[in-house]
Parts: C-alpha cells; structure tokens; sequence
C-alpha cells in the first residue's frame, strides 16, 4: 500500500470520528484498522474475510451512528415538498385559502429556493403581495418572471396583465396621497 493511500484513509477515518460521541477510542480504532489493513494486503483472501469482518465490528457504531442519522432525517424531512427538488405550492395554497398568510408566504419562499424563477411560486407570491395592498413586492416578484426568457409566452402574457393591475394600485394610490394633500 502506497504512502497517499495510507495517508487517505488515515484522513477519511478520522473525519469519520468527528462527532464527538464517535471520539472515544478514534486513534486505537484507525491504528488497529491500518495494522488490519495491512495485514490483509499480505496474508492472502481468507485473511482478508476475516479482516473485513473484524473492521466492521470495530467501525459498527460509527457505521450505525451515520446510518440511523439518514434515517431520521428521511422520517423527518420537509413534508411540505414531496420531491424535495421540485417546488410544491399546495400547502402554501392551503394556507392562504385558511388565511395564514405568513405561512403561506413562508411556505411560497421555502419552495422557490428549488427553483427561484418557478412562476407558480412567484405569482402566487405576487397575488397574495397584492391582496395585501403590497404592489411594490409584487411588481419586484412579476419583474423575475418577465425577465426570465424560460418563461412561456402565456406566462408572460400573465404576469404583464398582474403586472398593469399593481401598476394601477400604485397610480390610485398616488392620487389618494396626492388628494389628501390638497385637502390639508
């Protein structure tokens, strides 16, 4: 065995035991699997079962301790996406159909870090922006989708259509501000 290969597996083991409950015994444990090691690039094939088998008795509970770490976070993913990679605006739409609006909103945001240029996830953020009397934030989430040259000719066609309604709230707006400054 070459002094590289020695050197990484000497590195790979030791990253291995870097949790600190996986601390104890680290260095008689990477000592005894390189002396193990060792011996099974010697002895020949029997040697080298029996070798496999007593490394994976000495490395079991790291192996275990990684193993039921996967399968926790498997069991307790985010349930809210059911790929985990693709955006999944349901819940966001239950939300704010129950009128959790900051839920829905935290649930929209959650999702288009997937894929920030997904237009169901930014025109269902830029409606609830306007039902909320919010038409600069929606105007900023309609911009991403005009700019985006993905984006389907419909889609476009959709958002240039929200984009003009927010543009009117904000032209209204200006002549109520400007209104109530004449009155004053």
């Amino acid at each position: 065995m070459n002094i590289a290969a020695l050197g990484a597996v000497c590195v790979v083991m030791f990253l291995l035991t870097q949790p600190k409950e996986l601390r104890e015994h680290r260095l008689l444990r990477i000592g005894v699997s390189l002396a193990l090691v060792g011996a099974a690039l010697n002895l020949g094939p029997i040697i080298t079962v029996v070798v496999i088998a007593f490394l994976a008795f000495i490395w079991a509970n790291v192996g275990s301790h990684y193993a039921s770490g996967w399968v926790v976070n498997f069991l307790h993913r985010d349930v809210s996406s059911v790929t985990g990679i693709k955006p999944e605006y349901r819940f966001a739409k239950n939300h704010r159909r129950d009128g959790e609006i900051k839920e829905a909103v935290a649930a929209i945001e959650h999702e288009l870090t997937k894929d920030p240029k997904n237009f169901e996830g930014l025109m269902l953020l830029a409606e609830i922006h306007e039902d909320l009397n919010q038409p600069e934030a929606a105007l900023e989430r309609l911009d991403v989708i005009l700019r985006n040259p993905e984006a389907t000719r419909e889609q476009t066609e959709l958002a240039r259509h929200e984009k003009e309604r927010c543009q009117q709230m904000l032209r209204l707006r200006a002549e109520a501000e400007f209104f109530k400054q004449q009155q004053k």
